[in-house]
């Protein structure tokens, strides 16, 4: 589906058998690729249905019933993503001769994925090549062949069999803990749990382990890990305080805790948790720890629409170890002649993935900043430096259940670039009187650093913005890598993005604020004439013909004050009447008054 929706507009999915309706699969496709298609289309019926009809009418009956609602969807988009059956069913005679046999019926091409989860490389090798010769033998047009979930050890050994025995490309993808871990709110869904405490992004963390609490606490915390569920008694409230402390104090984050037998902490305990670790779920299940931990031990993690970052991690992974561009080019993806959002979203992904950089942040602990590193990690697409206390960073990480091992995180308080760069902008500032103590002391601000990096080197571009002003941002620009033209101001470029495509802006500029010594000072040079074309007779932006020419007041000092008085008997459009002296204002709040040899019109 990313392969398609990067280059064609209009895609729609298929599927000829589901288990339940709503459909899982469709659900998150539909939520992740914002997918216009009513779920009714979906899909051709359950398997329960389906094993009926073959049983009564027979296999032929069940394919034409298959095809003509392949076709209601077929009909309307320009691609359509066929996703067969799981052979979960058993109840369905001839699993792989069924989707051989739709495949050829809808002509589409086939990618034939193997699972090799808990099986050597010799037997996973083994079963993607009789897939493949299942499939050419019945007459299907394969393009891959995808082997998913083998041990990492055993991936280049996969791999190189396939190679050697297949016509077509093979891929193997590794096994990734994270994705078949279950989140802490698909643990609640299936306990039936009721949640005490935590918010959505707590609920929304991976359960990496299980550690059942029953010691007491000085055994209990060195067992605690990253990631992990705590399962004790309710009324266990040492273990609960303990290990939501330790949270706190910066000991690996744990996803959450689980309270059986169906007792609850009293109040003030609830309370104190919330304050130790904010976010973080504890929920309560009846049942006592025995039954809890065999339904725990059975829960495996899925790709939901409540899971995006497990979504994010199987896009890395897939990017990682296919080759797309050849992948495209096989099934034969035609580019579509508008751009929508999401294919100019995946464009920039793809293009940033090939031309890999390092790109710092200087508002890291922001958690708008940290969503996104999260996902341009999870996807591969480049090298991330973060500014800002690492301390609080990664403790702010862990409340969202963000994962920043692969990320570089510098403190510009305690960085020893911090003498380099300072020594460096004193010598760019030198002709401003800028001494080192002080470049010592604005380097340590995030934009000054990150802007500093990129000048030495040390990273290709900076991103900023979601908290600190344009003056902020950009101001260090001018000052540190400045412009290449004599005129001191940059092009901006801006992409707005419709339904229908995304238009992308480069006509505006940015220029940095006149200092205080630049500004005006008398009454002439502040009173600048206004652009002749708003003010000339032949205007094409004010249709109203030109207003008689104003007198002229004439400007004396005054004897009395320090101001200044107007002698005429009627001052020019945009002044009052007033008295021979007018009362004396500060230059900043004074009005201006127009030339005389002005017409006063009214402005556009």
């Amino acid at each position: 589906m990313e392969l398609l929706t990067r280059h064609v507009d209009r895609v729609g999915v298929f599927r000829p058998l589901v288990h339940d309706d709503p459909d899982r699969l469709f659900d998150l496709l539909r939520a992740r690729y914002r997918l216009s298609q009513s779920p009714e289309s979906v899909f051709g019926m359950t398997y329960e249905a389906a094993a009926t009809l073959q049983a009564e009418r027979g296999t032929d009956e069940l394919v034409s019933q298959l095809v003509g609602r392949f076709h209601e969807v077929a009909d309307v988009y320009d691609y359509v993503l066929v996703l067969g059956s799981d052979y979960a069913a058993t109840s369905i005679p001839d699993e792989l001769g069924l989707n051989a046999r739709l495949a050829n019926e809808f002509g589409a091409s086939v990618i034939t994925v193997v699972g090799g989860q808990k099986q050597t490389a010799e037997s996973a090798g083994a079963e993607a090549h009789n897939a493949y010769r299942a499939y050419e033998g019945r007459g299907c047009d394969v393009v891959a062949v995808v082997v998913n979930r083998v041990a990492p050890a055993d991936r280049a050994a996969i791999a190189e069999r396939l190679a050697a025995k297949l016509p077509v490309p093979s891929y193997v993808l590794p096994e990734d803990g994270s994705l078949s871990a279950p989140t802490v709110s698909q643990i609640v869904r299936t306990l039936g749990a009721e949640v005490l405490l935590g918010d959505h992004t707590g609920l929304s963390r991976d359960v990496r382990d299980l550690v059942f609490g029953g010691a007491m606490l000085p055994t209990f915390l060195p067992a605690l890990t990253e990631g992990c569920l705590v399962v004790t008694p309710g009324d266990r409230a040492d273990l609960i305080v303990g290990a939501l402390a330790a949270h706190s104090a910066g000991a690996p984050p744990i996803a959450g805790v689980l309270l059986t037998l169906d007792e609850r902490p009293g109040p003030d305990i609830l309370a104190l948790a919330s304050r130790l670790a904010p976010g973080t779920p504890v929920v309560s299940v009846a049942g006592g720890s025995f039954p809890t931990a065999a339904e725990l031990f059975a829960i495996e993690g899925k790709l939901t629409a409540s899971a995006p970052r497990k979504a994010e991690t199987a896009l890395g992974l897939f990017e990682r170890h296919v080759d797309t561009a050849a992948l495209t080019e096989r099934i034969s993806v035609g580019r579509s002649s508008r751009v929508t959002p999401m294919m100019f979203e995946r464009e920039l992904i793809e293009r940033s993935r090939s031309h890999r950089r390092r790109v710092v942040l200087p508002e890291g602990a922001e958690e708008r900043v940290l969503r996104a590193a999260d996902v341009l990690l999870r996807r591969d697409v480049c090298d991330l430096t973060l500014l800002g206390e690492e301390e609080a960073i990664r403790k702010r990480a862990a409340e969202l259940g963000i994962q920043l091992a692969e990320a570089q995180i510098i403190d510009p308080q305690t960085s020893p670039l911090r003498e380099r760069f300072a020594e460096g902008y004193a010598k760019l500032r030198a002709h401003k009187g800028v001494s080192y103590e002080l470049a010592y002391d604005v380097v340590a601000d995030v934009s000054y650093f990150g802007t500093l990096m990129v000048q030495e080197g040390l990273a290709d571009g900076m991103v900023s913005g979601a908290v600190h002003s344009t003056a902020a941002t950009i101001r260090p620009a001018f000052e540190i890598i400045k412009t290449a033209r004599a005129p001191r101001s940059s092009p901006r470029c801006s992409s707005c993005a419709w339904p229908t495509g995304c238009w992308c802006t480069a006509t505006a500029r940015s220029t940095p604020t006149r200092t205080p010594s630049s500004w005006p000072t008398s009454p002439s040079s502040r009173r600048r004439r206004p652009p002749s074309s708003a003010w000339s007779r032949g205007s094409r932006c004010c249709r109203t013909p030109p207003a008689p020419r104003a007198p002229a007041p004439t400007w004396t000092r005054s004897a009395r004050r320090p101001g200044w008085s107007a002698s005429a008997a009627r001052t020019c459009w945009s002044r009052a009447r007033s008295s021979t002296t007018r009362r004396w204002t500060p230059r900043w709040r004074r009005p201006s008054c127009p030339s005389p040899r002005w017409r006063a019109r009214p402005p556009c």
